[in-house]
């Protein structure tokens, strides 16, 4: 395959492909595209997709010639129904004999979309020729990314099947290979090092008080809580599971990610430590999907080896914010991961399992050992100022600030709070004492870095914050928390927001810029704010300029 094709799909995809080894799918989807097929109907699609794709790598183009390049781009469905011919030729027949549309396609290939990706499918196939007559250059380009994910999508959701079809060999030797989680491990590392750097282990104190009553309570008052770091209690817990109590900002998600770090590292020198995988709930979104189906898509793995990595626990398994599951109707995403969650306690148990939740939603899961996390003692906090800063003048700074002021002492117990008065008196020399402040003084010392370092004539702070503001409130809303969105949801919000403020804006290059600035994370293909604390003030912020509250 010309790696210059394959470079630009990369390219084009990067912001919207969640799946398998990206390079190894756009192989496959080449080599589908490539391969023969005895159906009349279908032939010659693949070489009409693969010419436009040429064109648009290796031709100069304008409004007019996307517009007739365009129809060859959109054989979704065609492409669609090919893999559908191999994969299950009586679903295919059936569809063909009663003349069944897209969705009887998509279903029969056995593809688990949420709702609104079904339904930008399904608006991607239909879109003609005549309806793109009034789009930019760039529209065209964003919509033909789309087009380039969707065929990437598709191809991943019967990446074994089809290997194992148009690529025997390679099929026999992917078989034939011991599963190696060396290159996962090492991707963990890079992920998680820039974080876990900037980690103190926080100290967690088991609650007693909400073990199950049945088998606990009676004894409740004789037995020590067990104290110490999370790492440390992770050591010495018999039963393998514990469940981590914290409020916004006490360092629930760094802790588990400076966890998985360490693992990851154990990992790499030597492969019979465990394994971590860490899930993000608040992006598992996909009620199509299970837990342990994100898991396989994590690891890039078959249901039966996951089964077999769970029973015998070779994983360390962390999942992170069941409070940020998001409210769908009558609860019923969260009810099912509660379900999941609950038979992963009940089946696994040589699996140690990591679950982090607020306090305020109350006990989800019986039987399993709660810790609150603590605030950070004084030499904890003197260590992550240390952790953050090697600006001797900044420390001085931070510490004086925090030594004479009695409420900020209390304040930057809290990890993300500290953290954020940090950043700010490095970059503008400012002291604010107020958690509220200090969250905004942050986020707008994030825009003043970036002028500082790069000279980005397009970055324009205050409209970025006017989109910030309408995504926080938005989400929170809708949501109810911290939970991910879809970039094309985002954008949904930013076209709102520049029609009710009156400006226009790239807010793709916005998205980026937001990813960039850690104020927005990009997990598993979602969106959402790096931190609840973020999001709240956004929504504040918001709340405080159109309604005055």
């Amino acid at each position: 395959m010309d790696e210059k094709i394959k470079q630009y799909i990369i390219d084009e995809t990067r912001s919207r492909y969640n799946g398998k080894n990206v390079e190894n799918t756009i192989e496959l989807f080449y080599d589908i595209l490539d391969y023969p097929v005895q159906e009349e109907s279908l032939a010659g699609v693949g070489n009409r997709i693969k010419r436009a794709i040429n064109s648009l790598v290796n031709e100069r183009h304008d409004k007019d010639s996307l517009s007739n390049l365009f129809p060859a781009i959109n054989k979704i469905e065609q492409y669609a129904r090919k893999i559908l011919f191999f994969t299950d030729r009586s679903a295919y027949n059936s569809i063909v004999a009663e003349k069944k549309g897209f969705f009887s396609v998509i279903d029969g290939l056995g593809m688990q979309l949420s709702h609104r990706e079904r339904s930008r499918m399904l608006e991607l196939r239909n879109t003609e020729g005549h309806d793109c007559k009034d789009w930019t250059v760039s529209e065209f380009y964003v919509i033909i990314s789309e087009f380039l994910n969707a065929y990437l999508v598709i191809t991943d959701s019967q990446y074994d099947k089809m290997l194992r079809i148009v690529k025997p060999e390679r099929a026999e030797t992917k078989n034939n290979e011991q599963m190696d989680f060396k290159p996962y491990a090492s991707n963990l590392v890079r992920e998680l090092s820039g974080k876990a750097k900037m980690t103190v282990e926080l100290d967690s104190e088991e609650n007693l008080a909400h073990i199950d009553l049945f088998a606990v309570e009676q004894v409740a008052e004789d037995k020590p809580a067990r104290k110490g770091t999370v790492r440390s209690l992770m050591a010495t817990l018999a039963e393998k599971r514990m469940i981590l109590w914290g409020e916004a900002g006490a360092g629930k998600t760094t802790s588990i990610e400076y966890l998985a770090y360490l693992d990851a590292q154990e990992y790499l020198k030597d492969q019979t430590k465990k394994l971590p995988v860490v899930l993000y709930l608040g992006t598992t979104v996909n009620e199509h999907y299970t837990v342990t189906e994100y898991i396989q898509n994590k690891l890039d793995i078959d249901h039966e080896t996951v089964q077999r990595l769970l029973k015998t626990g070779k994983i360390n398994l962390y999942l992170d914010g069941f409070n940020e599951i998001p409210m769908t109707e009558m609860n019923m995403l969260k009810t099912k991961r509660r379900r999941e969650i609950t038979e992963l306690l009940t089946n696994y148990p040589k699996t140690f399992i990591v679950l982090t939740n607020r306090p305020q939603d109350g006990k989800e899961f019986s039987g399993i050992p709660i810790f609150n996390l603590l605030k950070m003692t004084p030499d904890q906090v003197n260590e992550f100022i240390s952790r953050n800063t090697t600006d001797e003048n900044v420390m001085a700074m931070v510490k004086e600030a925090i030594d004479t002021d009695k409420n900020l002492k209390e304040l930057v117990k809290t990890p993300l709070i500290l953290k954020s008065l940090i950043f700010v008196v490095k970059t503008t020399g400012e002291i604010p004492k107020r958690e509220g402040q200090i969250i905004g003084k942050f986020l707008n010392a994030l825009f003043i870095r970036e002028k500082q370092e790069k000279y980005d004539e397009y970055l324009d702070p205050s409209k970025i914050n006017l989109l910030l503001r309408r995504i926080g409130y938005e989400t929170k809303e809708s949501n109810q928390t911290n939970s991910g969105v879809t970039e094309e949801y985002l954008l949904t919000i930013m076209a709102k927001c520049e029609k009710d403020y009156g400006f226009t804006y790239d807010n793709l290059y916005a998205i980026k810029m937001m990813v960039h600035l850690g104020i927005l994370e990009k997990r598993d293909n979602t969106y959402s704010f790096s931190h609840q604390s973020y999001q709240d003030y956004y929504h504040s912020q918001e709340m405080l300029s159109v309604l005055g509250i």
